[in-house]
């Protein structure tokens, strides 16, 4: 195990005007989501051997077992079904087809929320929808973003 110290580093000669120093006492490693519930109470590695891992059974201890994966831990495992209802048209928008108006709804209701995660809000879900009432290459881009998220999502 290595430890680093942070400090303020203008070079100020000790006068004072240093930070706090900060040791950090662990390494920082990524959580693990899979193994078993005991080996991930103690925070070791777990081999993930079923029904019992080899870790709980070399030193002795009851292996809790695994958790079942729920639908929170990958939220693109659900598959998406398009909606059955006629789609209304969008006023003074020019969609050549179903799977058109099927992508610019599937942008308008998932595809510009994901994207608003990284960037304004505003820009993806309304900027963007408005410029493509009057830009035909902005409303191609939307659909093809759109069907490329679907894709992504349904696998």
């Amino acid at each position: 195990m290595t430890t680093r110290k942070l400090a303020n580093e203008k070079g100020d000669g000790g006068k004072g005007n240093r930070k706090k120093e900060h040791i950090r006492k662990k390494l920082w490693r990524p959580k693990t989501k899979t193994g078993c519930l005991t080996c991930r109470i103690r925070r070791v590695k777990c081999d993930e051997a079923k029904p019992i891992c080899q870790r709980c059974e070399s030193t002795g201890r009851k292996c809790d077992g695994y958790t079942t994966p729920s639908a929170n831990m990958h939220p693109y495992s659900i598959a998406y079904t398009p909606p059955q209802l006629m789609l209304p048209s969008v006023p003074g928008l020019d969609l050549n087809s179903t799977e058109e108006q099927e992508a610019f709804h599937f942008y308008k209701y998932h595809t510009a929320s994901e994207l608003s995660g990284f960037f304004d809000s505003s820009f993806w879900q309304f900027e963007v929808l408005q410029a493509s009432h009057t830009l035909p290459a902005i409303r191609h881009a939307i659909i093809a973003m759109a069907a490329l998220h679907r894709k992504f999502i349904v696998g």
